[in-house]
């Protein structure tokens, strides 16, 4: 389902790291061979715009950069077979190159929206993991699993849990790919114009932390959605050392 219109897009400026150690692949870029997950930086790659055309990434660990980027410094380490389509002020997100389906993304301070496709903030639920888990679970569009602690980004603690499409789901929107069983469930109300929504039988599993930029908290969410449950699954143990090599920068600008 489409998800939303964003502002304010710019670039994906990656630093590639690769390193002597690596399993011995082919990397997309150089007759050399691809360094683990674990490796260290060698090289860096200047603007790559993957708003414009995908950005196809090699194995190693990028940072993002450049004016309008996600968060200005994060990094992230991925294996062959990825590509990003996205990184501005608003989100970032990942795409396994064999199951493109499914996806990863990573958004901030997100604030929940109306479900039922029209499109309204709802400003009484907290921008907090519990907050929003709160709010789905209640909404009658939504299935929502319970709440599991665990850890992202090399040590942060974190909140996971996933949500899905409810079978009785009443979306106002005919446009619904799966009219009427669709859920609008949030968005980003600095940069987005627009919600972030799921069809079923997609299902989203969300972590959720609370980091700190400069001394001042702010939501950081990553979030995995898989076409169905079994997709998911697959995509939960992909995406598993891809969320633990995360790594935040103390502080960064506010677009």
């Amino acid at each position: 389902m489409a998800k939303r219109s964003l502002v304010s897009c710019q670039v994906l400026v990656a630093l590639l790291m690769l390193g002597s150690a690596g399993a011995a692949q082919a990397a997309a870029v150089a007759a050399e061979p691809s360094p683990s997950m674990s490796e260290a930086p060698t090289d860096r790659i200047i603007d790559a715009t993957c708003n414009q055309s995908p950005c196809r990434l090699t194995a190693g660990t990028w940072t993002l950069e450049g004016q309008h980027t996600f968060i200005l410094g994060m990094e992230v380490t991925v294996p062959d077979g990825w590509e990003s389509l996205e990184s501005d002020a608003g989100e970032f997100n990942l795409f396994p190159l064999d199951h493109p389906d499914d996806h990863i993304f990573m958004v901030k301070d997100i604030a929940a929206m109306t479900t039922d496709g029209t499109g309204l903030l709802v400003p009484d639920v907290p921008p907090t993991a519990d907050g929003l888990w709160a709010y789905w679970r209640d909404d009658p569009n939504t299935v929502v699993s319970e709440q599991s602690p665990t850890i992202i980004a090399g040590g942060l603690d974190a909140t996971t849990f996933t949500v899905s499409v409810s079978p009785d789901a009443q979306f106002a929107d005919p446009g619904c790919p799966a009219y009427p069983r669709c859920a609008d469930m949030f968005t980003d109300p600095r940069y987005w114009d627009g919600p972030y929504g799921v069809a079923a039988p997609a299902v989203v599993r969300f972590y959720m932390a609370t980091a700190m930029n400069g001394g001042e908290p702010y939501l950081f969410v990553v979030g995995l959605e898989g076409a169905d449950e079994a997709a998911l699954e697959r995509l939960t143990g992909d995406a598993a050392p891809i969320i633990d090599s995360i790594r935040l920068p103390e502080s960064f600008p506010v677009w």
